[in-house]
C-alpha cells in the first residue's frame, strides 16, 4: 500500500467516525497561553521623617495592571527581608484604580529601621491563587 492510500484511508476514517484529533503544543519551547490575569506595573518602598508623628513613616505602593479589571485582584502583600530573614509582612490596601498602598509608622507598626538595607517583595494574588512577585531594594 502506498502512503497516498493510507493517508486517504485515515482522513476518511476520521471524518466518517466523528473522531477529533487535537494537536497540543506541549513540546519544549512551545508558547504557553497568557496565564496571569495581572501584571505588577510598578512598585516602590520608601521611608521618610514625619514631623506630625515625630517618627519615620514607611510607604509601600504598587500599581497592578489587571487583565480582568481591579476586582480580579484578591490581595497584594509586601514581604520585607534583611538577608535571608523575613523582617515584616504588610498587606496593601486598594486605593483607586490599580493603585495599592500601605503606610506604617516605623516605631509602633513595623520591625523596620529607616536607613537599613532591605529586599522588598511585592506579591499580588488573584482570586484563583495565581501570584506574581516583583522584587525591589531599599537602602542600597
Amino acid at each position: 500500500m502506498s502512503v497516498k492510500y493510507i493517508t486517504s484511508f485515515l482522513i476518511l476514517l476520521f471524518t466518517l467516525t466523528g473522531c477529533e484529533v487535537v494537536v497540543s503544543p506541549s513540546y519544549p519551547g512551545s508558547i504557553a497561553p497568557y496565564t496571569a490575569p495581572y501584571l505588577i506595573q510598578d512598585a516602590r518602598a520608601t521611608c521618610y521623617w514625619d514631623n506630625w508623628y515625630r517618627d519615620y513613616v514607611w510607604e509601600f505602593d504598587a500599581w497592578i495592571d489587571n487583565y480582568y479589571g481591579p476586582r480580579g485582584i484578591a490581595d497584594v502583600w509586601v514581604d520585607v527581608y534583611q538577608g535571608p530573614h523575613l523582617v515584616d509582612s504588610i498587606p496593601l490596601n486598594p486605593e483607586y484604580g490599580n493603585h495599592w498602598s500601605a503606610h506604617r509608622i516605623e516605631w509602633s507598626e513595623t520591625n523596620l529601621y529607616c536607613g537599613d538595607n532591605y529586599t522588598v517583595e511585592f506579591v499580588a494574588y488573584d482570586w484563583n491563587g495565581v501570584e506574581e512577585i516583583l522584587i525591589t531594594h531599599v537602602g542600597y
